[in-house]
């Protein structure tokens, strides 16, 4: 009775070890931020191409760097005062 009684303490911390490890091999967590952004629509084409030109570089080397772990420049199209949307990932 004592074995087994040993047996099952020793199972029970390994299970316990386990368990600690594999919390610690878990993935951060992933989060959005937005920022909308309300344009004028006659001047929404011009934003686009300095996201494109100015924004675009520095955001795709932060994700090559890890720094981030994503990031996109949205258009709502079809109505609305709010017409764009920049996020990033970390």
């Amino acid at each position: 009775m004592r074995t087994i009684k040993y047996a099952l303490l020793c199972f029970g911390l390994v299970a316990f070890a386990s368990t600690g490890q594999a919390q610690e091999a878990e993935q951060p967590s992933l989060f959005t931020y937005a920022t909308y952004f309300y344009c004028d629509v006659s001047g929404q084409d011009r934003v686009d191409e300095i996201v494109k030109k100015e924004n675009a570089p520095v955001f795709d080397q932060m994700v090559k760097d890890g720094l981030i772990s994503a990031w996109g420049w949205l258009a709502h199209h079809t109505g609305g005062k709010w017409r764009r949307v920049q996020y990033y990932q970390a």
